[in-house]
């Protein structure tokens, strides 16, 4: 027997999950299989739905790569890629791709924050890739403000040469940050 700080980091997450369902007039039962699979630091790497689509996952290293900065607490933790490929018959896969930068933290504190900055969606068409959006990210940054540092400021989106956004503001409510609806 292992002890609990013996554990692979992934063990108690389920390889499989089968789900069964009795049709109490009949008494068929039907039964829906779902698997994951985790990597060695227990991050989601494949996901196989009821459905049939496959979605798996990258993640950038702890270390700092061109399209993300090093995690700032060691771990490897941001998504680099998501490849959604559909069940069998069921069209074209997809893939997303995640840029992110650093962010400093709020006065006074000694670690900076990664946040994502792009998204960029493409589809597989006969062996290559199609650019079908791209979605910009911007964040408040006022270290000296520890209520609005950080929190989302701008969303833009770029689609077929043309861009559409969604600006943000924010006000104060009894220590609460609540998005200010216009």
């Amino acid at each position: 027997k292992k002890t609990l700080d013996q554990q692979p980091a992934q063990f108690r997450m389920p390889k499989t999950q089968t789900r069964s369902y009795e049709d109490r007039r009949t008494k068929k039962i039907r039964s829906e299989t779902s698997t994951t699979e985790f990597d060695a630091t227990g991050n989601l790497r494949k996901q196989v739905g009821i459905d049939g689509v496959t979605t798996l996952f990258e993640y950038f290293p702890s270390f700092e790569t061109p399209d993300c900065p090093a995690d700032p607490i060691g771990f490897v933790r941001f998504l680099k890629q998501q490849t959604v490929i559909p069940a069998s018959g069921g069209g074209a896969s997809t893939v997303k791709r995640f840029r992110y930068a650093l962010q400093p933290g709020v006065e006074g504190s000694t670690l900076a924050n990664v946040v994502p900055v792009e998204e960029q969606l493409f589809e597989c068409v006969a062996d290559r890739e199609v650019l079908l959006s791209t979605a910009s990210l911007a964040y408040v940054n006022t270290p000296g403000d520890s209520f609005q540092h950080g929190v989302l400021q701008q969303r833009s989106v770029s689609r077929d040469s043309k861009t559409s956004g969604v600006e943000y503001s924010y006000v104060l409510d009894d220590n609460t940050l609540v998005l200010k609806k216009i």
